[in-house]
């Protein structure tokens, strides 16, 4: 009984390994990786992915959908990219943390959808574009090359981005990631 058992289970690995051998990865003569699926092969390039991944780090323009019930926290005009004219650069809320009638703050349990856009004559770049549950602020690097500075204060921990305007469009940068944090002071200045 055993016996069988172990044969059985070594057919369905050889039966595994041999169909991954023969429809997976293979590595051609030049040391490139291979896959072939259904008869096409691509070849993966190490320099397509470097650039793939410094692609990843820039913010580039792009229609972005803004929301009619968002509310608008802030709006800053300042040369970003050096062209001698003024960018505008906008942070909005969606949903609305107030209430229309009252105006009394109101409290999600959820998250918000925060944007921090800057746009450029016809151009927009979403710089930050996304849910999170805590709140976001910015500031504005005066030195040359100018660059904002971007802190997302999550429930957990916080994260620093820079985004300074390169040729088309913005280079970010992670310049703090805390992941998560235990332990924080409670004290408002």
């Amino acid at each position: 009984m055993f016996l069988k058992w172990r044969v059985r289970s070594l057919r369905k690995l050889f039966l595994i390994l041999f169909s991954s051998c023969l429809f997976g990865c293979q590595i051609d003569n030049n040391g490139e990786f291979k896959v072939d699926n259904e008869s096409h092969t691509k070849n993966i390039d190490k320099e397509k992915i470097t650039n793939l991944k410094e692609d990843v780090n820039m913010v580039r323009s792009f229609e972005v959908e803004t929301y009619e019930n968002a509310y608008l926290l802030d709006t800053v005009m300042d040369d970003l990219n050096g062209d001698g004219r003024d960018e505008e650069i906008t942070l909005s809320i969606t949903p609305s943390p107030f209430d229309k009638e009252t105006g009394e703050l109101l409290f999600f349990e959820d998250s918000h959808l925060f944007q921090l856009l800057v746009k450029d004559n016809e151009k927009t770049y979403p710089l930050f574009n996304d849910h999170t549950d805590g709140k976001l602020q910015y500031w504005i690097e005066q030195s040359a090359p100018k660059r904002i500075v971007l802190l997302e204060e999550r429930g957990v921990g916080i994260i620093i981005y820079g985004f300074t305007f390169v040729n088309e469009g913005f280079e970010k940068e992670v310049i703090l990631d805390t992941g998560v944090t235990f332990k924080r002071s409670r004290i408002e200045w």
